[in-house]
C-alpha cells in the first residue's frame, strides 16, 4: 500500500501524470460547458427583454407618429387657410375685372399694360370718342408756360367735332377767370366748358342744400365760385400768420360757420390751421371739404410745390376728421359730371398727367385714358405702377393724338 500510494502521489511517476491529465481535461470540459450554459441563459434573457422593449417602443413610436401626423395636419390646415386668405382677393380681382396679373421685370417694375402712341397711331384712337375730359396743368401748360402743341391740338379736336371739357383740380381760379386766361392764350372757351376744383366745391355744397357760412382756406377763385352759388364765406387775413394760446382762448368763433373748405393756399399758416381746427372739432356736424388731395405739383425746373393734399394732411392730423374730396380722385365728381353734361362714359376719353386723379377718374368711369409725359408722371413712375392703375395710352405730349409732335426746338411738326 505504501508503494502504491507513493507511486500515485509522486509527480514524477507515469501513473500520476496520467491521472493529472485526466482530471485536468475533465475540469476544462466542465468549465466550457458552464460557460456555454451561461451564454445561453444570457441570450434567453436578452431576447426576452428585447421583446418587452420592442413592445414599449412600438407603442411609444405609434403615439409619437400620431402626434406628428396631427401637428402636420394642423400646420397644413393653417397654411391652406393663410393661402386662401392671401390669394383670394387677387383671384377675385382677376375673375371680376379680367385684368392681367402684375408681371414684374427684373428691376422690380411692372410690365406695361398701356399702349405707346406715336404720330401715326395717335389719331386712330380718337374715332371712338365723342367727349374728351382734359386736364390743364401738366397737359396744356406748366405754370405760365403753354406747351407748343396745345393750341393746334385743341383746334383739331374741334374740327373733329369732339366736345372738350377742361376738368382741373386747380382751385386758384374761378370759371370766369379761366375764360380770361384762355383768351390770353388765344383760345375762345365757354364758361360751361371749364370745370375747375373751385367750382366743384361750390357745386357739392349746393347739391346737399348747404345752409350756413363757409370758413375758407384758399385763393380768390374758390371764394368767387362759392359766392356765385349763394354761399357766404369768412376767411383769415393773410397778414396774421400765427396765434397765441391766450388769443385762441379769447377768440370768438363765428356761429354761422357750418363748413370748412380747404383749397390750395400759398399763404397757408398756423393761424388758419388753428381756427379751422376749432370749427371742425367743436362741431361734429361741421362739413369738411377739400378741393383735391393732390400731394404736390411739379414746376418747370423739376422742383415740387406742396399741393392741397399736403395742407389737408395737417388739418386731418389736428382734427381726426376725414375730408370730402370734391375734385378728381374723390367720389363726387364723376356722378356730377355725368348728370350735368349727359355723356356716355364709353364714348369718353380722359386725358391727364396724374395717375391718382386723372387716370383714376377714367377708371371710375370705366373709360379709356391717355397720359402725356409732360407733367408729374414719368416712365420710371409708370414702371412702378400696377397694371390696374396704368392708363390705356401713353404719349410724349398731347399733340400725338392729332398727329403732331414737338421738335427739339419746341416747334410743333406733323
Amino acid at each position: 500500500g505504501t508503494e502504491e500510494s507513493s507511486t500515485t502521489c509522486n509527480p514524477m511517476t507515469p501513473l500520476w501524470r496520467a491521472n493529472h491529465r485526466i482530471s485536468s481535461n475533465t475540469g476544462k470540459r466542465v468549465t466550457i460547458v458552464l460557460f456555454v450554459v451561461s451564454l445561453t441563459l444570457a441570450a434567453v434573457l436578452v431576447l426576452s427583454k428585447r421583446s418587452d422593449w420592442e413592445g414599449h417602443l412600438n407603442r411609444d413610436s405609434g403615439a409619437m407618429h400620431a402626434t406628428i401626423r396631427g401637428l402636420q395636419s394642423a400646420r397644413m390646415r393653417q397654411w391652406q387657410t393663410f393661402r386662401r386668405a392671401a390669394w383670394s382677393p387677387r383671384c377675385e380681382y382677376m375673375k371680376d375685372s379680367g385684368a392681367h396679373a402684375a408681371t414684374h421685370h427684373g428691376d422690380g417694375g411692372y410690365a406695361p399694360k398701356y399702349e405707346d402712341l406715336d404720330c401715326r397711331t395717335g389719331p386712330t384712337v380718337l374715332k371712338d370718342f365723342s367727349t374728351i375730359i382734359l386736364d390743364q396743368d401738366g397737359v396744356l401748360w406748366r405754370g405760365d408756360n403753354v406747351f407748343p402743341t396745345t393750341i393746334p391740338s385743341l383746334s383739331k379736336f374741334r374740327q373733329l367735332g369732339l366736345r372738350v371739357l377742361f376738368v382741373t383740380n386747380n382751385a386758384a381760379k374761378s370759371r370766369s377767370q379761366y375764360v380770361e386766361k384762355w383768351k390770353e392764350v388765344g383760345v375762345e372757351v365757354e364758361k360751361d366748358e371749364i370745370v375747375p376744383a373751385s367750382f366743384l366745391a361750390a357745386a357739392y355744397l349746393k347739391s346737399i342744400k348747404f345752409s350756413g357760412k363757409v370758413f375758407l382756406i384758399g385763393a380768390e377763385g374758390t371764394r368767387i365760385e362759392l359766392e356765385e352759388h349763394g354761399i357766404a364765406t369768412t376767411q383769415c387775413s393773410n397778414d396774421q400768420t400765427t396765434i397765441t394760446n391766450g388769443e385762441l382762448l379769447d377768440y370768438t368763433l363765428d356761429s354761422e360757420v357750418k363748413a370748412v373748405v380747404l383749397a390750395h393756399d400759398p399763404n397757408f399758416s398756423y393761424r388758419k390751421l388753428a381756427l379751422a381746427t376749432q370749427y371742425l372739432r367743436n362741431d361734429p356736424d361741421c362739413i369738411f371739404v377739400v378741393t383735391n388731395m393732390d400731394e404736390c405739383d411739379v414746376l418747370d425746373n423739376d422742383r415740387f410745390m406742396p399741393g392741397t393734399g399736403a395742407l389737408a394732411s395737417a388739418l386731418v392730423a389736428a382734427t381726426g376728421r376725414k375730408p370730402i374730396n370734391t375734385g378728381k380722385g374723390g367720389d363726387f365728381i364723376l356722378p356730377y359730371l355725368m348728370q350735368r353734361y349727359e355723356f356716355n362714359p364709353h364714348e369718353m376719353l380722359c386725358i391727364g398727367d396724374r395717375l391718382d386723379t386723372d387716370i383714376a377718374l377714367g377708371h371710375q368711369a370705366n373709360c379709356k385714358t391717355a397720359l402725356p409725359l409732360t407733367g408729374v408722371t414719368s416712365r420710371a413712375l409708370l414702371r412702378k405702377t400696377p397694371p390696374e392703375k396704368q392708363p390705356t395710352y401713353v404719349m410724349d405730349n398731347l399733340g400725338i393724338l392729332v398727329g403732331i409732335r414737338e421738335t427739339n426746338d419746341g416747334v410743333p411738326s406733323t
